[in-house]
């Protein structure tokens, strides 16, 4: 239902927070989200598929930018945990931005 409101309004989306009330039009219930990245692009448009891209760029960079295999792992599993999550629960708690978010950190410095 979400991607069909995507297709309805592609460049603004339906507006934040508006998808439960929407749903009912495509289904015969109301329902919140329950994946990030659908939302993303019903409720935002455009904007949601620019913000899922810069997503998955961050995570890339950050990856690469891991000086070893304990650092890319440490950045692989943070991202795979947050793209899990996200797939099937939203963004209702904060475990998956924690998770991101870490992939950030300089997790180990050159003085070893």
């Amino acid at each position: 239902a979400e991607i069909e409101m995507w297709k309805s309004s592609p460049i603004f989306g339906i507006g934040i927070g508006k998808v439960r009330e929407e749903t009912r039009t495509y289904l015969t219930f109301g329902a919140a989200s329950h994946t990030e990245f659908t939302r993303l692009l019903a409720e935002h448009g455009v904007f949601g598929l620019l913000a899922i891209i810069l997503f998955f760029a961050g995570l890339w960079q950050n990856f690469v930018r891991a000086k070893d295999f304990r650092a890319r792992s440490w950045v692989a599993g943070l991202g795979v945990f947050a793209i899990l999550y996200m797939s099937q629960a939203a963004t209702r708690t904060i475990a998956p931005i924690i998770a991101y978010t870490l992939t950030w950190a300089h997790l180990f410095s050159d003085a070893d």
